[in-house]
């Protein structure tokens, strides 16, 4: 199985929907590590790394969790964003005008 379609296969051990990714010129992109909420070898979609993952790992539970996990979810949202900004910079001809 080529690495490309392992990743069309991977599913969220959180929320149990398909990964999105986004494919990179630096690399593909394998899902986030879901610990301490699921055991080791499998893998969860960036949202739920956001809202779940993170605050669990930081101890954070109830409202506090669930407050912090959306300040994830609008971090991960402009990094997205920004990174997409990036690439697209690197793909212009070198002697091109940027518009």
């Amino acid at each position: 199985m080529s690495d490309e379609e392992q990743q069309e296969d991977l599913i969220c051990v959180l929320c149990m929907l398909p990964i999105q990714h986004e494919m990179f010129p630096n690399g593909g992109y394998m899902g986030n590590n879901p610990a301490p909420l699921a055991p080791a070898g499998t893998r969860c979609c960036d949202w739920c790394n956001s809202l779940k993952v993170t605050p669990a790992r930081l101890g954070m539970t109830g409202e506090a969790a669930e407050e912090m996990g959306r300040v994830f979810v609008r971090i991960h949202a402009v990094q997205q964003h920004i990174m997409k900004q990036h690439y697209a910079k690197e793909e212009i001809p070198e002697g091109a005008s940027e518009k």
